[in-house]
């Protein structure tokens, strides 16, 4: 059976092509020490600055959507409050 990958379309034996494949990302304690470097570059400020904005960011984003196709290369994160990244969800913002 064929299938057209939910990402971008393409037509293969799998529900994502291979270059939208799920794979597996560090949680906890491991995602911790890249989280320390993105909310320190981006001098826990949140990025995304939503109308609900508190300013002070507390997580880290992803700005292109995981879902979407994006990493988690540090050049795809940023710092972010938790209203903004709740409310962005998984939009191009």
């Amino acid at each position: 059976m064929l299938y057209a990958c939910s990402v971008c379309g393409t037509v293969s034996n799998a529900k994502r092509c291979s270059r939208h494949q799920l794979r597996s990302r560090p949680r906890g304690n491991a995602f911790e020490p890249t989280r320390q470097r993105i909310l320190e570059r981006d001098h826990w400020r949140c990025q995304i600055q939503l109308d609900c904005c508190t300013g002070r960011a507390t997580v880290v984003d992803h700005i292109v959507p995981l879902s979407r196709g994006g990493t988690d290369n540090e050049d795809n994160l940023r710092a972010a409050c938790a209203p903004c990244n709740l409310k962005r969800g998984d939009r191009w913002v």
